[in-house]
């Protein structure tokens, strides 16, 4: 069907993917914005759009289809975009495409994904290679706080982060190889 949204850009175009980026709309619900030209406006995080389109399904909630650059107008610049903050048990399927904002422990990090786990479950963080990410920028144990885009996979959620400024590390542990403080303290005989 045919849907006319307004909002506030979270992820310009180019940053994920050169044919679409997301917007927010004041009810915090978010939308992907995709156009086959890539011809986009000059978009910013913060901007006020307004666009319409035909609707479809997407792994990050619901897909708003622009035909071309005059489809999206500007309204407004530089507002500020702020995310829902969830648990990660609290997320549903009409948060996918919003910008949220999660704590948690980190789990399993390897380059470009890691899980992170709070006491009402675990999501993966997904960085996506466009967002600019390098390496391991996290560690096994470490408490961070992420700010991204909320998206699905088969019977999984997952987040998005956009920029590196998303993954705040809250506290980071040390390695001890296993080892408990009184185990690696030297002893006097």
């Amino acid at each position: 069907k045919w849907l006319s949204v307004s909002g506030a850009v979270t992820v310009p175009p180019g940053l994920f993917g050169a044919q679409y980026f997301y917007l927010q709309d004041n009810a915090g619900r978010g939308w992907q914005i995709y156009m086959f030209k890539k011809d986009f406006p000059d978009l910013q995080v913060g901007d006020h759009v307004t666009t319409a389109g035909e609707t479809s399904e997407t792994q990050s909630g619901v897909r708003i289809k622009t035909k071309q650059k005059t489809d999206i107008k500007i309204l407004t610049g530089k507002n500020d975009v702020m995310p829902e903050e969830l648990a990660i048990a609290d997320i549903d399927d009409a948060e996918l495409g919003s910008l949220v904002k999660m704590t948690g422990e980190v789990l399993e990090p390897k380059s470009g994904k890691f899980y992170i786990a709070d006491d009402s479950g675990e999501i993966l963080v997904e960085l996506k290679s466009r967002a600019g990410f390098k390496g391991q920028i996290v560690k096994e144990s470490d408490m961070v706080e992420i700010t991204g885009i909320l998206a699905a996979s088969k019977d999984a959620y997952k987040i998005w982060p956009r920029f590196a400024k998303d993954i705040k590390i809250l506290e980071s542990k040390k390695e001890t190889n296993g080892a408990t403080p009184s185990e690696s303290a030297p002893t006097n005989n």
